[in-house]
């Protein structure tokens, strides 16, 4: 891992802190991070989903042959 130094402000870090149940500002930037990367995943997700990508897994003679 990196080691950085940041300024951080105080009030935005307690607020944070508070938001994600973190201690620690490395805990609080390490949640933060996997949060938006979560995040974009999800929008990701929700793009492909919006194309029509799954649509076939609402179709009942497809969902059959799936469980049979």
């Amino acid at each position: 891992m990196a080691k950085t130094t940041v300024d951080l402000d105080p009030g935005r870090l307690a607020k944070v802190q508070e938001i994600l149940g973190t201690s620690t500002i490395k805990e609080t930037i390490d949640v933060a991070l996997r949060r938006v990367v979560a995040e974009s995943a999800r929008k990701e997700f929700v793009e492909i989903a919006a194309s029509g990508a799954f649509s076939e897994l609402t179709d009942p003679e497809v969902e059959r042959k799936m469980w049979a």
